[in-house]
């Protein structure tokens, strides 16, 4: 889907990122991570975070609570009251 989007094949995606320290698929979760918390922020924290959790194709709220707070060093749920406290 993300090839076709760009208008490349698999394989020179692929291609693409095996020169550097991330691969597509680690790029392409921290860009939706980065979105969800665009959205929160834009929402000034004010909404429930498994809305976020499937607006973002992420599986579970496990998963994206693991996956926020190794991006970002802190749960979805801290990082949503920062935002309402602005």
């Amino acid at each position: 889907m993300v090839a076709s989007s760009v208008g490349t094949s698999v394989r020179s995606l692929h291609r693409a990122f095996s020169g550097h320290s991330i691969t597509l698929s680690e790029y392409v979760k921290t860009q939706r991570l980065e979105m969800c918390a665009n959205y929160i922020k834009a929402h000034n924290g004010r909404l429930n975070l498994t809305e976020v959790v499937y607006r973002y194709g992420f599986g579970s709220s496990s998963y994206f609570s693991t996956a926020f707070k190794g991006h970002f060093g802190m749960t979805p749920s801290d990082f949503k009251k920062s935002c309402s406290l602005g």
